[in-house]
């Protein structure tokens, strides 16, 4: 029984794909830059992981634009640090490659784009408040990717965190290890991978989500002390929308009830949550809302 793909037989198959490849890491390293520049320092672990992005890609060095590009870095690298007028050459050229590529949609593009930042912000494995603050102003920049993953996640992170204009050992600890997290969605990306079960579910839901009833299907899980999980099920119908008791592909919203536990785990905040989290990594677009964002939009709608 076959039960992978060898190294060897993995780099023949790249020739295939290498102009997708080739848009994923510009995309990707314009936003790794844009991530470790916002603190205008460049650290010897930040540097460490550009080298190694380097060497994970040489076999494209001879690819244009590629080659172009690897000759940028590499030419930054050459004293160990990076000068703002080097950034600005590599996030420029980056940025004349994006606007001719046909080869991912706008959205997946700024998706890799968001990766990259996140990567380049937790590099150094300390993130400030400066740098929570310019990822914020990307965020909002780019709302047209709300309800993917993991836009409403890293919004909702900052959001909290940010409430009190501080971050503390908590915080820090919570926000770091989402954006090293994405080193385990692409054998790009350049961190050690880190599976941490302690997110906050603040960091789940949704910041300020646009709720429409009309040909949606809704799930809810938790507890509400407003109204039973039947009474839930008798508003979405009310309002043109379909309840179901599970979570399944096709679920637009998954509701958490408000008497749940602000501070709920990652491995015991509720099955619902997490096969919806997983389902969004997945691609599927569900959105997952507090109750109170939930009550919100029926009185809009009312």
């Amino acid at each position: 029984m076959v039960t992978g793909i060898s190294d060897y037989d993995s780099n023949n198959f790249v020739k295939f794909c290498s102009p997708l490849r080739v848009s994923k890491e510009l995309h990707f390293i314009e936003g790794f830059f844009t991530g470790i520049s916002v603190d205008k320092k460049i650290t010897d672990s930040e540097i460490d992981a550009l080298q190694s992005w380097l060497q994970r890609n040489e076999d494209l060095a001879l690819k244009p634009p590629f080659s172009e590009l690897v000759s940028l870095i590499a030419a930054a690298l050459e004293d160990e640090m990076i000068t703002q007028e080097e950034r600005q050459d590599i996030l420029w050229f980056c940025a004349q490659f994006s606007d001719s590529n046909k080869h991912y949609s706008g959205l997946t593009a700024d998706m890799q784009r968001l990766q990259g930042i996140l990567l380049g912000i937790a590099a150094d494995n300390v993130i400030e408040k400066e740098e929570l603050d310019q990822v914020s102003k990307w965020i909002e920049e780019h709302d047209q990717l709300k309800g993917y993953w993991p836009y409403d996640e890293i919004d909702s992170l900052i959001t909290t965190i940010l409430a009190d204009g501080k971050i503390d050992d908590k915080e820090h600890h919570f926000i770091l290890n989402f954006c090293k997290e994405f080193k385990r969605s692409s054998p790009s990306l350049l961190l050690e991978p880190v599976i941490d079960k302690e997110l906050m579910l603040n960091g789940v839901c949704a910041v300020c989500p646009d709720i429409s009833f009309k040909n949606n299907v809704f799930c809810f899980t938790g507890r509400s002390k407003k109204a039973s999980r039947k009474e839930f099920a008798d508003i979405v119908i009310a309002k043109g929308g379909l309840f179901v008791p599970q979570i399944r592909k096709d679920v637009n919203f998954l509701i958490v009830g408000a008497e749940g536990n602000s501070c709920w785990a990652f491995s015991c905040y509720g099955r619902k949550v997490e096969e919806a989290v997983n389902l969004r990594k997945d691609g599927e677009k569900i959105v997952i809302t507090h109750e109170y964002d939930f009550w919100d939009a029926i009185a809009d709608a009312n």
